[in-house]
């Protein structure tokens, strides 16, 4: 599995303060909605002085990364009441960006875009689609020249698409259990979908975890 990198605090060098409990658990959520090999880095602007632990981060829908965002966060403990916050949000992150303005209706091309490792900015907090997803996908909209393309741009192939046949991974202890199943739906890297046994036609709720690898929810 590639590396996964949080960079939990602005400051840079030796006397760069220690992150703060919101930060730390607001880089894990951004993390773990954008996938591997990211870089995040957090700064609490409001209020400065949040108590910890918490449990989950939970990024305000409309906001966007690149700067201030609304987060709720759950501190550790029963009764605890939900705190909002907010802060400053930056991410390098590998993205798909056009090559040359893209026409809505157009078939994407391999020469159309181009993968590179760079900043995120404006764009939402979730996981933004591969290469693989986009190649030969129709645009649903005008995408302009240096723009990221996004999950709502382009008719995007999902890692598993219903009627893929998928490996399910199933860990009873320490015991691994693996068969293979009939994706009945469609999804990515953490959704949840269902699979059907091609024998029983039992179906069974799964989690997406890569190409072609789904996992038993709650199966430990």
């Amino acid at each position: 599995m590639l590396a996964l990198f949080f960079t939990l605090a602005l400051a840079q060098g030796p006397t760069a303060p220690p992150a703060s409990a919101a930060e730390t658990v607001i880089a894990q959520a951004v993390a773990s909605r954008l996938g591997e090999r990211v870089t995040v880095a957090v700064h609490v602007g409001e209020p400065t002085s949040v108590d910890g632990p918490f449990v989950s981060a939970t990024p305000d829908p409309m906001g966007r990364l690149g700067g201030d965002i609304t987060f709720t966060l759950v501190p550790a403990g029963p009764g605890a009441r939900p705190i909002r916050v907010r802060a400053r949000v930056d991410v390098i992150a590998p993205q798909v960006k056009a090559r040359q303005p893209i026409l809505r209706g157009h078939v994407v091309a391999p020469e159309d875009v181009e993968v590179v490792d760079g900043p995120l900015a404006g764009v939402p907090v979730k996981r933004l689609p591969e290469l693989f997803q986009i190649v030969g996908q129709q645009a649903l909209r005008p995408i302009v020249a240096g723009q990221v393309v996004e999950s709502g741009f382009v008719s995007v192939r999902h890692v598993v698409q219903a009627g893929d046949t998928v490996t399910v991974v199933a860990v009873l202890g320490a015991v691994q259990v693996t068969a293979l199943f009939v994706a009945a739906d469609s999804g990515d890297p953490g959704d949840v979908i269902r699979v059907v046994n091609k024998d029983t036609r039992r179906s069974i709720r799964v989690r997406v975890v890569n190409k072609g690898m789904v996992e038993v929810i709650n199966a430990r």
